[in-house]
């Protein structure tokens, strides 16, 4: 797919506080790995819970199939303060061991199809960040 670059946001994040379903295995915290985390935007004709419903019944399966996922946890939003504009309603975070790893995933058909089942079912738009992870506590 094409490259695309990391840009300044031009203001601070709302805050917001999601419910994790953590899938994969724990892992060391030291360890490098490459962390991608999709924003979601629900589809306007599905409710919050009609979404998440969706997305962990029948978007789940689809999507650990993936190749060379080190880690998938999905986040719906469950409260949000100080949104501006539209409200995210989850967050999709993937581990992978590398960025090479992540490529070939996302070229991958198992790829494919867990984002056209995303769009078809469940979202209007993603937005994709990759990040530099650090635990704090």
């Amino acid at each position: 797919m094409g490259s695309w670059r990391i840009r300044q946001l031009p203001r601070a994040p709302s805050l917001a506080h999601a419910q994790c379903d953590p899938i994969g295995p724990t892992r060391n915290w030291e360890e490098r790995v490459y962390t991608v985390i999709y924003e979601l935007y629900r589809l306007p004709e599905l409710s919050q819970e009609q979404m998440v419903e969706h997305w962990l019944e029948t978007h789940k399966p689809i999507a650990m199939k993936i190749p060379g996922v080190r880690s998938y946890r999905l986040c719906p939003v469950t409260e949000a303060e100080g949104v501006e504009g539209e409200q995210v309603a989850g967050f999709v975070i993937f581990e992978f061991d590398s960025k090479a790893d992540f490529d070939v995933a996302h070229d991958s058909p198992e790829f494919a199809a867990t984002a056209a089942d995303a769009t078809a079912n469940m979202v209007r738009h993603f937005t994709r960040y990759a990040v530099d992870a650090h635990r704090a506590i």
